[in-house]
């Protein structure tokens, strides 16, 4: 992942490295990464694909730049503890992060899963380092990111994963639901 400019805005920019040993496999999940983005209208918690292109053999994404980097390295970086339990946390930008922050990203990234149900696509990697953080108006907004591995669901009763036929990006069948 790169920081670059487009136009005027700041940007992340995602591709392989050249020198990437297994870049076959990971060229797909790229290219599957862009067909899911683009199956996805907008949404507050989801990253913004600005555009793509591929140069050399090889794929860009131009993501929206989120400042505050991932949810993983955002609690990392900034935790203590004060006995048993964690306390305000402040971090460099100046911003402090309480128990009400954690569980306001909780529900923004619960948010966008559900965006994501009701699109029919299943993220199969949510995790604190796929969750990228942008701080705007006073407010840090959690935003799902990184779609490599993720599946565009069909209508069907059951999902099964097989290893040895896993495909990343191809439709498969999954049933879940509050209902069941």
């Amino acid at each position: 992942m790169y920081r670059g400019q487009f136009r005027t805005i700041t940007v992340a920019v995602k591709t392989l490295r050249p020198d990437c040993r297994a870049a076959g496999m990971y060229m797909d999940f790229l290219y599957c990464e862009t067909e899911i983005f683009e199956l996805l209208p907008e949404h507050e918690n989801i990253i913004k694909l600005l555009g793509y292109c591929d140069w050399e053999s090889r794929r860009f994404l131009l993501l929206e730049f989120c400042n505050l980097g991932s949810l993983l390295n955002f609690l990392t970086n900034n935790r203590f503890r004060e006995g048993p339990e964690y306390g305000n946390l402040p971090n460099s930008e100046g911003l402090a992060y309480t128990y009400n922050n954690l569980l306001n990203f909780a529900h923004q990234i619960a948010t966008g899963a559900e965006f994501l149900a009701s699109q029919g696509v299943v993220h199969a990697d949510l995790a604190c380092r796929n969750v990228l953080l942008l701080h705007s108006d006073a407010n840090i907004v959690a935003k799902i990111t990184d779609f490599g591995l993720a599946h565009k669901l069909i209508e069907c009763p059951t999902y099964t994963r097989r290893s040895e036929e896993r495909r990343v990006g191809k439709e498969c069948r999954c049933r879940w639901s509050p209902d069941h």
